[in-house]
């Protein structure tokens, strides 16, 4: 019978161990997934709990933001009145 103090130690390891491999990108979700095939048995929010007690927080991808360079050309005004 394992010790669940050592169990917890093994468990907290290798979700730093995860996060720092997959460059902090993981949520809880796909934690759990990745910690659940190393062999632990455990909960999205007992994962969840413990990422947030580890200070483990996935990055969020940026914005995309279209590129602009200087003044924007006008072709033609848009003259365009309904006619109803």
């Amino acid at each position: 019978m394992k010790s669940i103090k050592a169990e917890q130690v093994r468990l907290t390891a290798a979700m730093e161990h995860v996060h720092q491999e997959m460059d902090a990108t993981y949520g809880s979700r796909r934690m759990l997934s990745e910690v659940r095939e190393l062999g632990f048995d455990i909960g999205r929010y007992k994962v969840r709990r413990l990422m947030r007690q580890l200070k483990l927080v996935a990055k969020r991808p940026k914005q995309h933001r279209y590129p602009t360079y200087g003044k924007l050309s006008v072709i033609a005004p848009n003259d365009v009145k309904s006619s109803i």
